[in-house]
């Protein structure tokens, strides 16, 4: 019986050298039309199944959550892509961005009509991690709608405003000028100016 070619694979051969699992990925890395068809496959299953896929992912979470070495596995693996595939990194950082409410265009919108400086205290942004002058996508938590680009520290500062200082009447004119007009109330959520 041939086996696939793929290192450390033992699996019966499909076609091209590979196993099902490994031409399935090929053919889904190389062609669109499969790739496709896959995606919607896969999103109409869990449509039709929500009870199953609550289930599994569940499942999974207690594996993850009762198994140290998988969990450092994981980890170890995703912080290594993250710091050498920039592609990776790049879509990282747009799905975080569109759980918060923004997408590419509307980041690119409000770079522009911020100047790259941050909404708050007009320091200028560079693209980065964890750095002050670092970008961040400032949202608000309740309606989780995009609200501007900050540094670090008037994104962290401006939080800990909202949830105790502005709640006990202590009110700062920067954030609050911030709060009541943010930049990104100019832009549609794709990123389309309202106002010409």
């Amino acid at each position: 019986m041939a086996l696939c070619t793929i290192p450390g694979c033992t699996k019966k051969l499909l076609a091209k050298g590979a196993c099902s699992a490994h031409y399935s990925k090929h053919r889904y890395s190389t062609d669109p039309a499969f790739k496709r068809q896959k995606v919607e496959a896969t999103a109409a299953w869990r449509r039709d199944n929500p009870k199953k896929l609550k289930e599994i992912n569940f499942r999974k979470t207690i594996k993850y959550r009762e198994n140290p070495a998988l969990r450092a596995e994981i980890l170890t693996r995703q912080n290594d892509k993250y710091a050498t595939d920039p592609e990776y990194r790049q879509r990282r950082k747009d799905y975080s961005r569109r759980q918060k409410g923004f997408c590419p265009a509307l980041v690119a919108a409000l770079r522009g009509h911020q100047q790259g400086a941050c909404a708050i205290c007009s320091v200028h942004l560079r693209l980065g991690r964890r750095a002050p002058c670092s970008e961040y996508a400032d949202h608000d938590h309740k309606t989780n709608k995009a609200r501007g680009l900050l540094c670090m520290i008037c994104n962290t500062s401006l939080g800990f405003y909202e949830k105790h200082q502005r709640a006990r009447g202590v009110l700062f004119a920067p954030y609050e000028a911030y709060l009541q007009a943010p930049p990104a109330a100019l832009f549609a959520a794709d990123g389309t100016p309202l106002i010409d």
